[in-house]
Parts: structure tokens; C-alpha cells; sequence
């Protein structure tokens, strides 16, 4: 993974505009023969625990048979979350403590803390104050890629770190003592892991499971802020492309990787159907895109969209807790418009472009997910109740439903 991103960063040494279409197709197979090779290797964690949950359950057999005897430890969930919980901050984690480290150095001046109260705030106010435009700039630059996703648009600029900032001073954040909380919350962690690891009489191979277990939930997390930032970083590629093939850059992603190359040396190609509706069907390893009737009657084969009538759910506990709150289905990041603050958010599967959504909801509920998916991770930064695994959560359940989610034992409950 570190080698693919040293590789996508150096893209921008190459004056795209000026490469020849035989050059330019040259370095997209380069591209993704360095992403395949990330995504090879990337996936071994996914595959442990992603829907059969097989790692997990090994574990969470071992520590109930462990637990029993031991008076006054947490639940089985909760022991699970706190022993494979890594130290090793996300970028997520880690952006908010460098937005954190921003406002206590602003909050030490008083001319810039008078600054960030203003009801209006630009950059343009802010460039005339050069060692505050750097160290703006300098975040920006480094988490820009943090909600693009697999195709952008690349929403946190400048401007929006700037407004964070100020709308965390008027709400009175005290920044350092903040860091300080979070910091202790670490250190608190550390405590409770290592008196775990004392009390709880785990056989050396259970111990390695569980190390095992806390690695994959880092390295899942690092694989897919890898993809987010390549995508991040591949952005002026497409748009390069994209201006060749005189196409938008959306319709430039409807042209699969193997047509690429091609596509650019003759300098012309038609998405406008595949950009209207279309089925990629593999074949081994060649994938072949389907438009059209075709694609309406294959997406009809697979489609399985009818409702279940169930009064519960079963699950996977990915944070434990509990929650009671309105259903809000969202499955793609157009829909969260719709959420509100306390809903209860349901989707096949969470990703980084559903943060704004997440951010709002009491309690996380999927279809699918092992102990490494998007849903387990983000609620364990956010704590926030989740299950995930329902295999049905989206058919269950609907906008407006009101349900009790105890993600401790991994049940949802219509209300």
C-alpha cells in the first residue's frame, strides 16, 4: 500500500496535457498494475471475517468460555471491541486531531480567535495572514482526499476546513483541553486492554487470534484510505481523459480498465448508454459491460428488492449500545437529505461519502460487513451502536419505522 501511494503521488510530476495518447495509455496500464497489486494483497483482510464472520466468531467463542469465571468484566461484545481496537490512528483520527492542534493555536491568539467568530469568514480573509494560510493549506493539502470516495467531487477545501474551524469556536470547543480528553481516552484504552490481557486466562494461540484480529482492523482501514486517496490523486487523469475523449469525467468511468488503453490511442469513445444504465458481468477475469434491454433483464435476474415482514433482526454487534430512534434507509450519498439527528441509519453498507449521514445517526445498522468493514470501524472512532451482517436490514425495514437497536447482542427491534 505504501508503495502504490508513492507511485500515485509522483503523478503529479507528469504535465498530463502534454503526454502523447500512446504515453498516456502506457501510464494508466501502470497505474493499475500498481492498484492491483495493492488490492491483491489488501483484500487478505477482508477475507478472514466479511459476511461468514468466521474470525470473529472464533473469537467471541473463546472469550465467552473465557469470561464465564472472571467476576465483574463487560460484556462478550465489549470485551471484543476493547481487545481488538488498535492504537494506530486512522486518518480520520488523525485529521481531527491536527483540526484540533489548528484551533488551540488560533484559540492561544486573540486576533485570530476574534477572527473565527465572524458570521462570515473566507479564505480570501484569511490568506492576508500568512502563517495561518500555511498551516490551512498544509491541512488541506494533506486530508483533502478524506470524503472523495471512488469519484469525487473533492468537497474539503480550504473554505470547508475554514468553516469548521470557526463553527467549533463558536460553539466554544476549548481545543487543547479536547486533545487532552482524547488522549486519555488512549491511555484509558491501553489500561483496560492490558489488565484484560491480564485477568482473562487466553491460551497463547487465542492471544494471537486476537492480535491477528486488531491487525486486519488497521491494515482494512489503511487499504481503503489507500483507494480514497489514489482516487483522490488519479482525479487529474481522469479529467485529462476525460477532455480527450470530449466526455465528462463521469461518463470517462463508465470505460472499464481493460478498454482503456485502447480507447485513449484511438481517441474516441461512446459511454452515453452505459452512462444511462448498465451491467458489468464477469467472465474469469474479463468483465463484460451490458446496456440497454440486456442490462435491464440481467439487473432484474440478480435484483432481489422484495420486502421482508420480520419483527427482528440478528446480527453482529460491530459497537455496542443501545438506541430507539426513526429508520432512515439511505443507500447512496444522494439520499442523506433525508436524515435527521437521532435516526436510526439502515444501509447495505456504509462508506466514507455516507459521513455526513453517520455523523447524524444514534445507532449504524447493514446488510453486510465483517469486523473490518466501513460500519465497524467508523463506529468504533464515533461510538456509535452498530450492527452489521443482517444479510436484510434494507428489505426489513423502512424510512419512518421506529425500532430499539441493542447492538450488544447484535438485535434490532421493530418498535
Amino acid at each position: 500500500m505504501a508503495a502504490h501511494l508513492k507511485f500515485m503521488r509522483q503523478l503529479k510530476r507528469h504535465n498530463l496535457a502534454t503526454l502523447s495518447p500512446v504515453r498516456l495509455a502506457r501510464l494508466w496500464e501502470n497505474i493499475w498494475e500498481s492498484w492491483h497489486a495493492m488490492n491483491t494483497w489488501g483484500h487478505i483482510p477482508n477475507q478472514a471475517d466479511f459476511e461468514h464472520f468466521m474470525l470473529s466468531q472464533k473469537i467471541n467463542h473463546f472469550l465467552e468460555r473465557r469470561a464465564k469465571d472472571v467476576v465483574g468484566l463487560p460484556s462478550v461484545p465489549e470485551l471484543f471491541v476493547t481487545l481488538t481496537t488498535t492504537f494506530d490512528l486512522t486518518p480520520l483520527q488523525q485529521q481531527d486531531e491536527d483540526m484540533l492542534e489548528l484551533l488551540a493555536w488560533i484559540q492561544e491568539r486573540a486576533r485570530l480567535r476574534h477572527m473565527l467568530r465572524r458570521k462570515t469568514l473566507t479564505v480570501e480573509q484569511v490568506r492576508v495572514i500568512p502563517e495561518f494560510w500555511r498551516r490551512l493549506r498544509r491541512h488541506t493539502s494533506k486530508y483533502d482526499w478524506l470524503q472523495f470516495h471512488y469519484d469525487g467531487p473533492s468537497i474539503l477545501t480550504e473554505q470547508y476546513f475554514l468553516e469548521t474551524l470557526a463553527s467549533s469556536e463558536r460553539q466554544g470547543v476549548r481545543a487543547a483541553a479536547a486533545l487532552r480528553a482524547l488522549r486519555r481516552q488512549r491511555v484509558e484504552l491501553k489500561r483496560q486492554q492490558k489488565r484484560l490481557w491480564q485477568v482473562l486466562p487466553l491460551s497463547p494461540q487465542e492471544r494471537h487470534w486476537i492480535l491477528v484480529a486488531r491487525e486486519f482492523m488497521y491494515l482494512k482501514g489503511l487499504r481503503k484510505e489507500a483507494i480514497f486517496e489514489s482516487c483522490r490523486l488519479l482525479d487529474p487523469f481522469i479529467q485529462e481523459c476525460a477532455r480527450r475523449l470530449a466526455l465528462t469525467p463521469l461518463q470517462t468511468r463508465q470505460i472499464t480498465t481493460d478498454e482503456l488503453p485502447a480507447v485513449l490511442r484511438r481517441g474516441w469513445a461512446d459511454a452515453n448508454e452505459r452512462f444511462k444504465f448498465s451491467v458489468i458481468r464477469f467472465k474469469g477475469k474479463r468483465g463484460v459491460v451490458y446496456t440497454g434491454r440486456r442490462a435491464a433483464l440481467l439487473a432484474k435476474q440478480v435484483a432481489n428488492l422484495r420486502p421482508v415482514k420480520l419483527s427482528q433482526l440478528k446480527g453482529m454487534c460491530a459497537y455496542p449500545g443501545k438506541a430507539k430512534g426513526e429508520v432512515c434507509v439511505i443507500a447512496e450519498a444522494n439520499q442523506m437529505g433525508k436524515m435527521k439527528a437521532g435516526n436510526i441509519l439502515v444501509s447495505p453498507a456504509t462508506n466514507p461519502n455516507l459521513m455526513p449521514a453517520i455523523q447524524l445517526a444514534s445507532a449504524i445498522v447493514t446488510n453486510e460487513g465483517g469486523i473490518t468493514c466501513h460500519a465497524a470501524i467508523v463506529s468504533r472512532e464515533l461510538k456509535i451502536p452498530c450492527v452489521i451482517g443482517t444479510k436484510i436490514a434494507t428489505r426489513a425495514l423502512k424510512d419512518g419505522d421506529r425500532v430499539e437497536v441493542n447492538a450488544t447482542a447484535g438485535i434490532v427491534r421493530k418498535l
